[in-house]
């Protein structure tokens, strides 16, 4: 029983990480909650890049555009926990960042833009890998049990869809209906005695795999395809 569950577990895990956005617009998440952060954290960080540029190549003084990029650092600091991301800006304040740039590392303005224009490519990178190599390990084939690979496929998708408290409950309820459907399609009563002696009810997916899995690992005769 606990194989199963964790492995519904897994499932809405990797789906939860499927969500993350990526420099792809195609892969923005669908949710739209999480589509409107990441348009937001997405603005908000073109614009400290663009402000960072200006303070570096003869733009507004620090003095005057600081306090607007340290709030706004804030807010994008913020909306990258909410995705469990590092903010890859190390600059808490633009006098931080003209230590930076006026130690000598970056004696020209090329240089400069082009030391900001690849400050988010650390995330970038790592959020197209996760990309790349999302997908569940677990029932990654089809079961051959049509209603448990319509189940599994709902969970997959739903949490992308769901934005509220009661859509994500149903998720939740929908792996309960899913472990009973396995337990009702690989449960012979014949074959497979309940462990603890009380016959499972049609709903009682933990007696049922339990006994199956009882029987099955303890060499006992095969459910038939």
């Amino acid at each position: 029983m606990r194989f199963f569950a964790s492995c519904v577990k897994s499932i809405l895990r990797e789906s939860a990480t499927s969500r993350l956005p990526t420099s792809n617009s195609s892969s923005i998440p669908r949710n739209p909650r999480q589509t409107k952060r990441w348009t937001s954290w997405s603005k908000k960080s073109k614009l400290n890049e663009v402000l960072m540029i200006a303070v570096a190549t003869a733009g507004p003084r620090i003095q005057s555009v600081n306090q607007e990029y340290q709030e706004r650092r804030e807010r994008i600091g913020a909306l990258l926990e909410q995705f469990r991301l590092p903010d890859p800006n190390p600059y808490g304040d633009l006098w931080a960042w003209y230590g930076k740039w006026s130690s000598g590392d970056l004696p020209s303005y090329q240089s400069r833009r082009e030391f900001i224009s690849h400050l988010y490519a650390p995330l970038i990178d790592r959020l197209k890998r996760g990309a790349q190599g999302r997908g569940s390990g677990i029932f990654a084939e089809p079961t051959g049990w049509a209603k448990v690979d319509r189940a599994l496929g709902e969970i997959r998708k739903r949490p992308e869809e769901a934005s509220t408290e009661e859509q994500f409950q149903a998720v939740g309820l929908l792996c309960r209906e899913t472990l009973i459907s396995l337990g009702q399609t690989v449960y012979d009563p014949a074959r497979h005695k309940p462990v603890d002696g009380v016959e499972p009810s049609p709903t009682d997916a933990k007696r049922m795999l339990e006994g199956y899995l009882a029987s099955e690992l303890a060499g006992g005769p095969k459910v038939p395809n």
